[in-house]
Formats: C-alpha cells, sequence, structure tokens
C-alpha cells in the first residue's frame, strides 16, 4: 500500500500538470480514488501521470487510441468524470 507521502505527491501531480482539462479530469479522479490503489494500481497510475498531458486528453476523451496497458485506467477516470458530471447537472 502506497503511504501517505506517496499519495499527496501523486495527487498533486494529478492537479498541476500544465494543461486546465487534464488537472481538472485526473486531480479530481485522484483525489477521490487514489487512496483506495494497492500497490500494482498505484503504479500504473504514476506511470500513466507521466505521459504527456494531451495524449492524456486525446486517450480520456476519446479521440486517440489508448495504449493497452492503460485502458482500464483510462476508461474509469472516463466513467468517474462522467458520473461527476451527471451528479453535479443535477
Amino acid at each position: 500500500m502506497p503511504n501517505k507521502d506517496e499519495i499527496n505527491q501523486v495527487i498533486y501531480q494529478s492537479w498541476h500538470r500544465g494543461c486546465k482539462e487534464t488537472d481538472l479530469l485526473l486531480g479530481d479522479y485522484a483525489k477521490a480514488k487514489v487512496v483506495e490503489f494497492d500497490d500494482a494500481k498505484f503504479s500504473l497510475y504514476k506511470s500513466m501521470i507521466e505521459e504527456n498531458d494531451w495524449d492524456l486528453y486525446a486517450w480520456i476523451i476519446g479521440k486517440e487510441e489508448t495504449p493497452e496497458k492503460y485502458v482500464a485506467l483510462i476508461a474509469e477516470i472516463k466513467d468517474y468524470s462522467f458520473q461527476k458530471y451527471k451528479s453535479n447537472r443535477g
């Protein structure tokens, strides 16, 4: 299990990406979900957030094909973002 400092660092990195759209998508998701990750998923997420912002954004919005290793994680981020948007629209 990741320790609190590692979790906080990943959440911070998710919020401070350089592209506001990606900041919002990844930041909200990370804040809500990263604490639940096991070591393998945490490691995968850390690897994913090292990718280029515009690639991440394109994968999330479905503009480009997501690399196989990130497919499930990107699908989870998309679902989380959609559910959050849907609940905020009331």
